[in-house]
């Protein structure tokens, strides 16, 4: 009979995060928008909609514009989707029925495209 020799890999030591939030600041999104280009996404953040000067335009002010890759951008979805899972099984569906869902994306000859914001009636 042979013996087979058995050992334990030992486990790696996990990293613990600390934030550090003294200088960071707070601001309210109550809009975005996301652009895009063949290695980057953009986005774009605000706290509202403003009329702009011409007749039937929109003022997107942005406070904050982050920009990342696309893992980067593909793991923030991965985890902002496990955060609305927790809080919708904790507390029920969140109901975006008054949201227009899907943006409509133009097409531009750069290959950047731009996530527009619904159209809202002044």
């Amino acid at each position: 009979m042979v013996k087979k020799r058995v050992t334990a890999k030992p486990k790696p030591k996990q990293s613990q995060i600390r934030l550090n939030l003294s200088s960071a600041s707070v601001d309210y999104v109550g809009e975005f928008s996301i652009q895009s280009t063949s290695e980057e996404v953009f986005f774009n953040f605000a706290a509202s909609l403003f009329p702009g000067g011409a007749p039937g335009e929109i003022v997107l002010p942005v406070h904050t514009r982050l920009a990342t890759n696309y893992k980067n951008a593909k793991r923030f979805h991965e985890v902002l989707g496990k955060v609305l899972q927790k809080y919708e099984k904790q507390y029920g569906e969140i109901d975006i029925s008054n949201v227009q869902r899907e943006l409509p994306v133009e097409e531009k000859e750069n290959e950047e495209t731009t996530a527009r914001l619904p159209k809202i009636k002044l």
